[in-house]
């Protein structure tokens, strides 16, 4: 009777799962319409005179509803809902505009249906704006898509969430700019304004540019982000961070990713407890730390600080702006430096050795686990390196 009892509840609990998972999925996907035995249908259209709305919000909150936008009518604002069932039963959702504010309020389903089962019930929006729609635009759904056919150049802020479906939008303009998902994924083609975006298992991709500052945040998920201007602060506990070319300063900090910087302007500031921090090209002052992984700084000019336990520091730079600080446990340390640079060097350890190209400048120990010494013509600027077992290499 146990092994009978066990195997039923294992039984349900995989098809209780299994319609969650359909349910979830099947909201206004076109490859799914025909999932539950209904293509959808129009079940609701309103049109409004674009003039009198200063707000268009959408509220799917408790069901699969897609939501798409699409370029319309210059004078007009159009409203079409779709489901793959028409029952009534099942009360449509409301469409009002009051003082200016034109709301989309979907209907609420109810449990069973929610997950997909008895009298399921999905659907999807299409919402037709002017070309040149300017007003405060704010959306959110629980587990439906969010995407927008056309590029939106708003005057007030856009607010964009969903739970579980992705935020997908071309080229959009506005002061404000917020969208997050739970485990969906966001991708902007290109950004202007104050941007922020979040998520926790999803990626966030941004395929071109961005002008106004960023800040992007995950917690499981990647975050790849193509070319910014302005200040940028980008974080994740466990997916990797890749940003590309920054003019500004950047602040970028992951767990177990990996931090990859891809060139620009500004200061570079990246801490990892476990991930490696690449830097491919450096113009300005630099803070990086990490505990296990490695920091590599394979080209450009600048100066800073780096710090490690276990991990290796490698710096391949064309030019030394300033002073240079770096510490290690057991990790090594490698410089690599034009022959024309002037600087002083203070190197400390207690069991590492030091190896350079001008070791007839420098002052050694008996063991050779300290030197110290300067070289060049105007040694203005200050090398300073420590490590406990690390051993530093400086070639030119």
């Amino acid at each position: 009777m146990n092994i009978a009892l066990l195997a039923f509840l294992c039984t349900l609990i995989v098809l209780l799962t299994a319609g969650l998972f359909l349910g979830i999925r099947a909201g206004g996907n076109p490859a799914y319409r025909n999932l539950f035995g209904a293509d959808y249908e129009l079940a609701l259209e309103e049109e409004f005179s674009s003039r009198d709305i200063e707000c268009l919000t959408v509220r799917y909150q408790m069901n699969s509803n897609d939501v798409y936008f699409y370029e319309g009518s210059p004078d007009s604002i159009v409203v079409k809902e779709y489901r793959n069932r028409t029952s009534g039963e099942q009360r449509p959702s409301t469409v009002e505009l009051q003082d200016g504010v034109l709301t989309v309020q979907g209907c609420k389903y109810g449990l069973a249906s929610f997950f997909g089962f008895g009298n399921s019930q999905y659907g999807y929006t299409e919402i037709y704006l002017p070309p040149d729609f300017s007003a405060r635009l704010s959306v959110s759904t629980a587990s439906g898509e969010i995407r927008s056919e056309m590029p939106l150049r708003l005057e007030a802020a856009m607010t964009l969430s969903s739970v579980s479906g992705d935020i997908t939008l071309p080229q959009v303009t506005a002061p404000q700019i917020k969208a997050g998902s739970t485990s969906g994924n966001i991708t902007f083609d290109q950004i202007t304004g104050e941007v922020q975006l979040s998520s926790t298992s999803g990626d966030i991709r941004l395929k071109g540019a961005s002008e106004g500052g960023m800040s992007a945040s995950s917690t499981s998920g990647s975050i790849n982000l193509e070319q910014i201007t302005g200040h940028t602060r980008v974080s994740s506990a466990s997916g990797d961070i890749c940003l590309g070319s920054v003019e500004g300063d950047v602040n970028a900090s992951t767990t177990s990713g990996e931090i990859r910087l891809l060139g620009g302007n500004g200061t570079r500031e990246a801490d990892s407890v476990s991930g490696d921090i690449q830097i491919d090209g450096l113009n300005g002052s630099f803070d990086l730390n990490t505990t296990s992984g490695a920091i590599l700084v394979e080209k450009g000019q600048g100066y800073g600080s780096a710090h490690s336990v276990s991990g290796d520091l490698r710096f391949f730079l064309e030019g030394l702006d300033g002073d240079f600080d770096a510490s290690t446990t057991s990790g090594e340390v490698s410089l690599k430096l034009p022959e024309t640079t002037s600087f002083t060097l203070d190197f400390k350890s207690t069991s590492g050795s030091c190896r350079t190209f001008f070791d007839d400048f420098l002052t050694f120990n008996k063991r050779g686990s300290k030197a110290d010494g300067s070289y060049g013509d105007n040694p203005d600027k200050k090398i300073k390196v420590s490590t406990v077992s690390g051993d530093l290499q400086i070639t030119k």
